[in-house]
């Protein structure tokens, strides 16, 4: 399958918020050995992403479900040598995919609070699991985790 190359792409999402040092990426992995969804998403590679956006694969990178994978942990920006904020390009990303139809607003917004609830639930689990007071449900998600 031959995707479509708009050379522009690159240039369009550098010169949004956060994009800025973008072309700085020499693809070292750094971002994807500590992206905590990409242990758990095989398709989620921040490095895969950062390239085909460099490369001007625009309607590969918009349309598919990898942009709305990234659990905006930061870790990636902790690690980047060329401080390319890979979260903040997810965020330009997500951006550029809802005002091209990509994606509706309506989607965006619930992403956004699945990803706020996962934080709220993370420190419900550590404070049950630290006080000793696990309800029933919370300890069998962490078993399911488990098996992860």
């Amino acid at each position: 399958m031959i995707e479509t190359i708009n050379s522009q792409f690159k240039e369009i999402v550098s010169s949004m918020p956060g994009g800025v040092n973008l072309n700085l990426c020499y693809a070292c992995g750094a971002c994807t050995a500590v992206c905590p969804v990409s242990r758990i998403a095989e398709e989620f590679n921040p490095r895969k992403i950062i390239r085909m956006v460099l490369l001007g694969l625009k309607d590969e990178v918009l349309s598919g479900h990898e942009i709305w994978l990234c659990y905006q942990c930061h870790a990636c920006m902790t690690r980047c040598p060329q401080d390319v904020r890979f979260t903040e390009i997810i965020k330009a990303l997500r951006r550029l995919a809802v005002a091209e139809g990509y994606a509706t607003q309506e989607f965006a917004d619930k992403v956004e609070d699945i990803d706020a609830f996962s934080k709220i639930l993370r420190k419900e689990l550590v404070k049950g699991l630290y006080d000793g007071d696990l309800d029933e449900s919370k300890a069998a998600m962490l078993e399911r985790i488990k098996d992860v």
